[in-house]
């Protein structure tokens, strides 16, 4: 269970001062799915992750921080729009016009995208989360991916993204293209055939790390890819 503090804070783009809450989450305990979406006690605090301005309707993890080109889309007419819409959409229409506020910054944008149809999958909402990931994986496509780690591990997350909105061409040749390289882990290489197995079946469901590598011994402890500041 979370607690929560207030503090009160002015918005970057119209200085209006507004009291917001600041979560201390529980430990992020249980395993995390094939696209890194944590264990339900952590997915519960999802309503803190973003501070809204209750009068320009900015929205940022940090709403006394500006995000550049910010202080002119929030009074655009397309993102008044995307407010407007939100109470079909709640908690994800916000995660939604964070990563419309992140355009510029594809890596973040899609992140915010792909919190979206986090939510949109605990409302059992198959067509939000189906379409919060296809936009997310259109911000992550053309980014300069290297061959470390941390850059693996975020394609295999690519991988999960492109399935489970059901992209199964697209996310099989992806996971050969991995298999395929010289730096992928022997986990990786684990968690991308059963991914395969999944892809050739078309399922589109949801698994954890946990269930992926229950049939494979060894298993080895995956971080997350490290997220930059926004």
């Amino acid at each position: 269970m979370s607690t929560s503090i207030s503090k009160k804070i002015a918005c970057a783009v119209c200085q209006r001062a507004t009291i917001v809450p600041l979560a201390i989450p529980p430990d992020n305990s249980g395993s995390v799915d094939l696209d890194l979406r944590p264990a339900s006690s952590y997915r519960n605090t999802m309503h803190l992750w973003l501070q809204e301005c209750p009068v320009c309707r900015y929205v940022h993890s940090s709403l006394d921080v500006l995000l550049a080109g910010a202080a002119d889309i929030v009074y655009t007419a397309e993102y008044r729009l995307m407010t407007a819409r939100e109470t079909q959409l709640g908690l994800a229409g916000r995660f939604m016009r964070h990563a419309y506020l992140l355009r510029d910054q594809p890596f973040e944008a899609g992140w915010a995208m792909l919190r979206a149809a986090w939510v949109g999958d605990d409302l059992g909402r198959d067509d939000l989360a189906r379409y919060c990931r296809r936009v997310c994986d259109n911000h992550w496509v053309g980014l300069p991916y290297g061959d470390d780690e941390q850059s693996m591990l975020l394609r295999a997350v690519s991988v999960d993204v492109l399935r489970r909105a059901r992209c199964f061409f697209e996310a099989g040749r992806l996971a050969e293209e991995l298999l395929a390289m010289q730096t992928v882990t022997p986990v990786l290489q684990r968690i991308l055939n059963f991914q395969r197995q999944l892809i050739s079946d078309f399922n589109f469901a949801a698994f954890t790390w946990d269930a992926a590598l229950a049939a494979f011994p060894g298993y080895t402890e995956v971080h997350a890819p490290q997220k930059k500041q926004a």
